[in-house]
């Protein structure tokens, strides 16, 4: 999403932009646009608590967490410590940040819930093409996490519910927010903190009755989703997921009313974006 967010930004000509995630997960773009200096500070908000222990150890305890990345083990008995650890422990710590870190790099497709890449046995593992630490290449890993250090003064963490971040900073100046709920369809079995029907309407009139933000969604493609947001301008595009099973699928965009999107917008291994 990083070149398509900074061209709608010029687009629409915005600028010292405060830029917010509320389901911040792994945050790719917002980390991007902070480096590229497109947007002057980003607030990355997940209620899951191991997720907001990630951000909080690099942003706080950034030398610690490089330290870890580089001399801890990653085998099949390091997994089991770290998922069990991840299960166990629903308080922020930078070892749940650690666990969760870790589980990301060595589950399948990188879902918390997930079993290790190449099986939970030894056997499995002596056998496996890709083992559980085919992901985690310490050196990579420890540059990305070094350089996000070096912007921690212009980041901020929160471990809010979703709307209750909203409502906290809807009144902030120049704040543009990007929301990727948890998808209605299998979103259970994709995050650890998920949303059940009520809760998307909920988040659809917040959005329509009181957001004073510019702001920019982007969901899977079900009518369920087309019907609660069906006041909004819509748009689709295809996207090849990873998650569970390799596969092509389609998304939705909405956007708030003073927003503008080109015709000719697109996204970054997607399709050409097309007005519902």
């Amino acid at each position: 999403m990083t070149s398509f967010l900074s061209r709608l930004f010029q687009e629409n000509n915005m600028g010292h932009i405060v830029y917010a995630e509320p389901y911040a997960g792994g945050a790719g773009a917002a980390i991007n646009l902070l480096i590229n200096n497109t947007v002057d500070r980003i607030l990355i908000n997940d209620a899951d608590v191991g997720i907001y222990s990630f951000w909080k150890a690099i942003t706080e305890n950034n030398d610690r967490f490089c330290d870890w990345v580089m001399d801890k083990p990653v085998d099949l008995d390091a997994w089991n410590h770290w998922h069990r650890f991840f299960m166990e422990n629903k308080e922020p710590s930078f070892e749940l940040g650690y666990s969760t870190f870790f589980l990301s790099r060595t589950n399948r497709s990188g879902i918390l819930n997930a079993g290790p890449i190449g099986g939970n046995s030894p056997e499995k593992q002596a056998m496996a093409k890709d083992k559980v630490d085919c992901r985690f290449n310490r050196d990579v890993l420890c540059n990305k996490v070094r350089r996000i250090g070096e912007f921690r003064d212009r980041i901020e963490v929160s471990n809010l519910d979703a709307l209750v971040f909203l409502a906290r900073d809807n009144n902030t100046p120049n704040l543009f927010v990007y929301l990727d709920p948890p998808y209605f369809s299998q979103g259970k079995s994709l995050y650890m903190s998920y949303y059940n029907p009520e809760d998307h309407r909920v988040l659809a009139d917040f959005l329509s009755q009181e957001a004073r933000f510019e702001w920019l969604m982007s969901y899977d493609y079900v009518n369920e989703i087309r019907e609660i947001y069906k006041d909004f301008d819509l748009y689709q595009y295809s996207l090849n997921y990873s998650a569970r099973e390799a596969r092509k699928g389609k998304e939705l965009l909405a956007h708030s009313a003073g927003i503008r999107v080109p015709k000719d917008m697109s996204i970054v291994n997607t399709s050409i974006i097309s007005r519902l």
